[in-house]
């Protein structure tokens, strides 16, 4: 009869091993990914909008814009391709994605103004509640309506 000791078994993980992962496993993994690609969107839209600024001599205000439509295209690529690997129409997708984008950051707005009438919660308490509930409503927003993509069969 053979011994097995699971404290000496060491666990090499290989590339192929993701895809045994767990669905709970595979949610984590993405929503971690969405966390960080939202991250690098910041700093890209900050970065861009201080060097139209600063370098280009073009008025904040003005500037801003710009930094955010390179930040939602960014964001847009990596989600799509790197995150969700959708495979569906890509410009359907953009406009879907650049729509609830928009309409999102308009809500978030908007909630904050409204709590801020009714139950007014501390400004930093507020923003984190709310951005922290958009983040989880947008990453199953676009997982499940954005980067999805269904074949059609034929039916004849």
């Amino acid at each position: 009869m053979e011994y097995y000791n699971r404290r000496q078994e060491t666990r090499q993980l290989k590339p192929i091993d993701f895809l045994k992962t767990t669905a709970w496993e595979k949610i984590v993994i993405q929503i971690t990914g969405f966390g960080v690609f939202g991250v690098v969107s910041m700093f890209l839209n900050l970065a861009v909008t201080i060097t139209l600024h600063e370098i280009f001599l073009i008025a904040a205000n003005k500037a801003y814009p710009f930094g955010l439509g390179t930040a939602i295209l960014v964001n847009f690529y990596l989600c799509r391709n790197v995150l969700f690997k959708s495979k569906g129409d890509p410009g359907r997708q953009l406009a879907i994605f650049v729509a609830s984008s928009l309409f999102f950051r308009g809500l978030e707005y908007s909630v904050f103004l409204i709590q801020e009438v009714t139950i007014n919660l501390p400004y930093i308490l507020a923003i984190l509640l709310i951005q922290g509930t958009s983040f989880l409503i947008k990453f199953w927003y676009y997982k499940r309506f954005v980067f999805t993509y269904k074949k059609v069969e034929n039916l004849r």
